[in-house]
């Protein structure tokens, strides 16, 4: 069953809202890596990107 329209405008303006998205390039090969590692630790690439990411936030943060 396809979304309805309230449903694709409200899911609209959540991400207009309430996330920033960021478009990386990485070299062949790598995003399959990525995968598996997420995989095996039961994630989406998302979320073990962001994992990573508020991980390197933190220890910079710690560090200034």
């Amino acid at each position: 069953m396809s979304p309805t329209d309230a449903v694709r405008r409200a899911t609209k303006k959540y991400l207009s809202e309430k996330v920033d998205s960021l478009t990386i390039r990485v070299p062949k090969g790598t995003k399959g890596v990525l995968e598996s590692i997420a995989a095996g630790k039961g994630l989406s690439v998302n979320a073990y990107l962001n994992t990573i990411i508020h991980d390197v936030i933190q220890q910079e943060k710690d560090n200034a």
